[in-house]
């Protein structure tokens, strides 16, 4: 199974319009599976939200400190080591709780879990898999302020090698970024689209996610969204690109119509008829001839 990660070093510049878009012209063609790894504001369910589910769980993957007030004494010692401010008063903040330990560390009463502050399992977040028209569709949703987005991001890809096994081609919607969400986006993927905007901060969110890219060894290519916006900082982009000699596969024109494709939760594609519709189409047709190659 091949695998295509959409990437960009930002929010809103249009990664979830063409993965969207990538996943229906994939209809029919191939045997396919998708993903989504912004597990901090997943959104592509909305897009794909019909299908049977395959798998629906909770996940795990943070601790956090939990008061037993039948054993607790008040004496304030885990609120005035809580470097995070956490405790007051005998209360737990689970917003603010990192799960370091130290309260259960400083807590003098009681031992092991019978202690008067232990750290304990909490939901972060759940996962889902589902069997859509379009494939198996694999996400994720943490809880706010939850951690743990790589270990999450990891049992969405996970997920989707497991029930996806049958399929030709994968398509994931990363995070925007280059933190650990990119960092365990990026793992174990073929290639890299990224989808840059002619701006000022996209050309330096370029440079950072690239570097990011090219550090963890996967090949990427891109293209840039709304290029007729501002001719200029397109131009500069072709520039850097050419400079660090990555490949632009298209260009994609500002079109009203994506803003009616993404209030009715519907691909671009759909519009046959539309400019930017054209150009993902010809966009999906080079990247999947460059994924080929690989």
């Amino acid at each position: 199974m091949k695998q295509l990660l959409i990437l960009s070093g930002k929010g809103g510049t249009g990664k979830t319009t063409i993965a969207s878009s990538f996943i229906s012209l994939l209809k029919g063609q191939h045997k396919t599976c998708f993903a989504d790894c912004d597990v901090d504001v997943p959104n592509l369910h909305l897009i794909f939200s019909e299908g049977q589910t395959m798998l629906s769980q909770k996940t795990c993957f943070g601790k956090r400190a939990v008061i037993n007030q039948s054993l607790c004494t008040h004496c304030g010692l885990c609120e005035q080591h809580c470097r995070f401010g956490a405790m007051k008063n005998g209360v737990v903040n689970p917003y603010l709780c990192e799960g370091c330990g130290v309260c259960e560390l400083v807590c003098p009463v009681g031992s092991g879990s019978e202690k008067a502050v232990h750290l304990a399992e909490t939901s972060t977040g759940s996962y889902s898999v589902s069997a859509t028209e379009y494939g198996v569709f694999s996400t994720a949703s943490l809880k706010p302020g939850a951690g743990a987005t790589g270990k999450t991001i990891n049992m969405v890809k996970q997920n989707l090698s497991t029930y996806g096994e049958n399929a030709e081609i994968a398509v994931i919607d990363g995070s925007p970024g280059i933190g650990c969400p990119i960092i365990s986006s990026v793992a174990g993927v073929d290639l890299v689209l990224l989808v840059l905007e002619p701006s000022l901060s996209g050309l330096s969110d370029l440079t950072r996610i690239l570097k990011t890219v090219r550090q963890l060894r996967v090949p990427a290519v891109a293209c840039i969204n709304r290029s007729d916006t501002a001719p200029q900082f397109t131009q500069d982009i072709y520039r850097y690109c050419a400079e660090h000699e990555l490949m632009v596969l298209e260009e994609i024109p500002f079109d009203p119509l994506v803003i009616r494709a993404v209030n009715h939760n519907r691909p671009i594609v759909d519009y046959p008829n539309s400019p930017a519709a054209q150009r993902v189409t010809s966009l999906f047709s080079k990247t999947l001839e460059v994924l080929n190659t690989l």
